[in-house]
């Protein structure tokens, strides 16, 4: 791809030198973008705005308003980015950190995001097990704004566009040298930055080169009051906790003293970023303009892991026992210590006490976007965008090698009852590192010729066309192991291209040479987009357009497309794929073939559920090649008004609904309809033999005894396959609704403004054919609202911002273990205050500027959420995240 992405620049830069024909075009040098030039996001025409959806805007003053260290940041005001609204950071799962944006909660369980990140226009390079794009590898100091599409964009910009589109668009002139840095504090933390840029304007063109630093503490769960235990303690203590063989009964320490599962996690990594971004732009003549952005970032993350975590456990039997241990799937243990004459124990214990809880990852991710622009007479443009990066993530964090503590416990070295008493030799012989590692590399190649198809009374209609060629290949090392073993690891390899081709029509059917009353402007958009995969096959998607000025300030626009989301590189070649093998199986107690019978010696349970349950069972897990994409119709309909008897003032409402078939999901969202519904009768086996399991896995990794062991006497009770397939449909409808006013006063000006958006209803199937259920009381906050207030007089800037997210009832009470049965969760609300100063003095305060930043002034606490169940609920608090009261100042200085 590399060879194809320079053999094509350099042949349209010499397409380019041969359109030379005269002097260069003189521009002011403050001038960023030119009137007719500019292309939105959302469209691919230039000059025109996007037809038929709404476009939301945040300008350069709006981002230094939020104090931003981190374009996550940046999201945290846009409540339709529900990954990033009113909440701390999220970040990949898979072992190294990813801030995903995620547009209305939409992409489910899967590494394919439902929402395209664009830089400039450009795909932005994946990182991570997700294959996502990540904006946090960009510094807010560089945006010159961001443009976020709220509405399906497929048939413009091909995969993942479901939910919408967030353009991060940076700089593209810069004349001078600028320094900027901020400081911050809250309870047990810090965070600063700095960055300096620096480059020359002129005539034609402008060259600059940047660079940032930033860093902050982690906050551990302890850190903060509102994180708190909510699931079941199940003994996993340092010292050790003995229960009856079959776990039902603590036998000793007595009383039982229980250890904390959280407080040793990190809620937020520690982390350091450094990143090297360069910009040009040059009129080669008046006929062509070249356009080149790079950068290189490293970022490197480190937290702790919580050991009472680690599910170290071993069932041990008396020697008195003998064979029969062995029989029950048992180990012989020469220390066994009998409490209260029993012969058989099942131990839980961890290495909390011994072991490091350091885990770290490491990003490193670079990306070069050449653009050219030549102007081909009668307004015709052809522009070639080129686009290739690579990235490298790296994640390590302590566990044990199961292997390796199941021979310790038979040899009677590894001491059970309380590991602080084992040789460290024997410790280390343990001890391992959970390890995984993503290459990847994105190159893409697009061509895209527009300009007028034809005048019409109501102005010229346009066209685009064009076509894209994009390359990936993804590279995945996943393994527990020894820290000197990683050469050893588990990897996988996956190859993708993607040849694309689409046009958009742009038709101003009435306009200001046939407007009438009530159609002062009619303008109609149409654009299609043909994408061959070759490794998941064709699609073909849509959309229509439609924009009406009833009067010359009013907008009314409507919106229909197909959008579709490809899977992931991660999804189909992930390195995590590997056979899990779990010693006691509780799909028994949901299998209705074993309800009846006669009862065993546990109350409740049949005979034939505890003779299923206590054999092992078998489930696959990880990626899945015969993944297809997951498809989508989007609708969307809203006005915009801006009354002439209130200058300044604008509003406007957007009504829009998503229905997404073919999701990526997982078998485990539909545990309790497993052996019911039809749908997924092809995702269990029960009493599966050895080779029913090999013919789906193959030789997969075995994590847990070898399966050769596993399939010795009964066997396994269940086969299941947990990876991820096209199982779900889901339908959420909403509003979208923003005022704003800005009123000139004899002081300067005063300025509201309020965006938001509001869930109407939101249905959900884990299986195709399954009924849709509504789940908009249960999990999902309907309303998400950021509202700001503020003025201006002489150099200074105030603003008080409110962001709300709505409480919600739960139709499934959480009983977690602290406190009662929850039916309700709380909302959640923030008020953020910030200041700044612009000196325009003389000397070293010319062009000098003062902010200040204080969030969360309240320093109110995100909702309570007594939860065990949901993934990341059980440090019992949901709906909102925050560092508590945070007070930033920063500086701006430019030379």
């Amino acid at each position: 791809m590399r060879a194809l992405f320079c053999g094509a620049a350099l042949f349209v830069l010499a397409g380019a030198a041969q359109a030379q024909t005269t002097s260069p075009a003189t521009q002011d040098p403050a001038d960023v973008t030119q009137v007719g030039e500019v292309v939105v996001t959302g469209t691919l025409i230039r000059g025109v705005g996007e037809t038929g959806s709404n476009l939301i805007t945040l300008n350069d003053e709006t981002i230094t308003a939020t104090g931003a260290a981190r374009v996550s940041d940046v999201l945290a005001d846009i409540p339709q980015v529900t990954s990033n609204f009113n909440k701390l950071p999220t970040y990949d799962t898979a072992g190294v950190m990813v801030n995903r944006p995620d547009i209305r909660n939409l992409t489910g369980a899967s590494a394919a995001s439902t929402t395209l990140v664009l830089m400039d226009g450009h795909r932005m390079t994946p990182v991570g097990g997700f294959s996502a794009a990540d904006p946090d590898v960009i510094p807010p100091a560089l945006l010159q704004r961001v443009e976020v599409v709220p509405d399906g964009g497929s048939s413009t910009y091909g995969a993942d566009a479901v939910a919408g589109v967030l353009n991060f668009i940076t700089k593209r002139r810069f004349d001078g040298v600028q320094v900027e840095g901020h400081y911050g504090v809250a309870d047990n933390y810090a965070s600063y930055d700095a960055s300096i840029t620096g480059g020359k304007a002129w005539s034609t063109g402008s060259i600059y080169g940047s660079y940032s630093y930033a860093h902050h503490d982690r906050i551990l769960y302890r850190d903060r009051d509102y994180a708190v235990e909510t699931q079941p303690n199940l003994g996993y203590c340092p010292k050790g906790t003995v229960y009856t063989a079959n776990g039902a009964t603590v036998l000793a320490p007595i009383p039982f003293v229980p250890c904390s599962t959280i407080d040793g996690g990190t809620m937020l990594p520690e982390e350091t970023r450094q990143t090297v971004f360069v910009g040009l732009n040059q009129d080669l003549s008046d006929r062509v303009t070249f356009d080149l952005t790079a950068f290189k970032t490293r970022r490197e993350a480190e937290g702790l892991v919580d050991l009472d975590k680690g599910r170290a456990e071993a069932t041990v039997c008396h020697p008195l026992v003998g064979a029969a241990c062995a029989a029950a799937g048992g180990t012989l243990y020469p220390a066994f210590a009998s409490v209260g004459g029993e012969l058989a124990q099942k131990v839980r214990f961890s290495f909390s006490d011994v072991q490091s809880s350091r885990s770290s990852n490491q990003l490193d991710v670079y990306q070069i976007t050449p653009e050219l622009k030549v102007k081909l007479g009668g307004d015709w443009q052809i522009r070639a965008l080129g686009s290739w990066g690579a990235s490298k993530t790296t994640g390590r964090s302590p566990t044990f090698d199961p292997a390796k503590l199941n021979a310790a416990v038979a040899a009677g070295t590894l001491n059970i009852y309380n590991v602080d008493l084992t040789a460290p030799a024997v410790l280390q012989g343990i001890f391992a590192n959970n390890y995984v590692q993503y290459k990847q590399e994105l190159g893409d190649l697009r061509v895209i010729a527009d300009g007028p198809l034809f005048t019409l009374p109501g102005g010229e209609a346009r066209l685009a066309v064009g076509a894209e060629y994009t390359d990936e290949t993804f590279e995945g090392a996943f393994q527990v192991i020894a820290p000197q073993d990683e050469a050893s690891a588990r990897r996988t390899r996956g190859d993708r291209n993607v040849k694309s081709a689409f046009a958009e029509l742009n038709v101003p059917i009435v306009g200001d040479g046939n407007r009438v009353t009530l159609i002062h402007a009619l303008t109609l958009s149409a654009s299609a987009r043909y994408d061959s995969y070759s490794d998941v096959g064709d699609t073909t998607n849509p959309r229509v357009g439609l924009t009406w000025q009833p009067v010359d300030w009013i907008n009314v626009r409507t919106s229909w497309g197909e959008s579709f989301t490809a899977p992931a590189m991660g999804d189909l070649h992930a390195p995590d794929s590997r056979y899990v093998v779990v010693p006691a199986s509780d799909l028994a107690f949901l299998d209705p073939t074993l309800a009846g019978g006669p009862p065993s010696p546990v109350p409740g349970i049949t005979l034939a559920q505890l003779g299923y349950y206590l054999r092992p069972s078998v489930a696959v897990v990880g990626g899945n090649t015969d993944l297809k994409p997951q498809t989508a119709e989007t609708f969307s309909a809203g006005f915009d008004v801006s009354p002439p008897v209130a200058p300044g003032l604008r509003f406007g409402v957007t009504y829009y609904k998503v229905k997404i078939k073919d999701q990526f999901n997982l078998v485990a969202g539909a545990i309790t309809q497993l052996f019911t519904n039809p749908a997924l009768a092809s995702y269990y086996i029960r009493n599966p033999t050895l080779a029913q399991v090999t013919a789906i896995g193959g030789a997969l990794p075995v994590d847990g005894p070898p399966l050769s062991t596993v399939f010795t006497g009964a066997g396994p009770s269940y086969y299941i396959d947990l990876r991820r397939h096209n199982l779900g449909m889901a339908n959420q409808d909403g509003l979208d609704f923003s005022a704003s006013y800005d009123h000139a006063t004899g002081f300067g000006s005063i300025f509201a403004k309020v965006g938001g958006t509001y869930i109407l209803g939101r249905e959900e199937s884990p299986i195709t054919g399954s009924p849709m259920v509504s789940v908009i009381d249960d999990d999902i906050s309907r309303l998400a609202l950021s509202t700001s207030f503020g003025a201006k007089a002489g150099g200074f800037t105030g603003q008080v911002t409110w962001n709300h997210s709505a409480g919600y009832s739960l139709s499934t009470p959480a009983s977690g273990t602290a406190g009662p049965p929850q039916t309700k969760v709380d909302g959640f609300d923030t008020v953020d205050l910030f200041g700044s100063y612009d000196f325009k003095g003389q000397g070293w305060t010319n062009d000098l500027s003062l902010t200040v930043n204080i969030g969360n002034l309240f320093d109110e606490d995100p909702p309570f959420y007594n939860n065990t169940q949901t993934l990341g609920s059980a440090s019992g608090y949901t709906n909102g995240g925050t560092l508590g009261r945070f007070f930033q100042v920063g500086l701006r200085k430019h030379f």
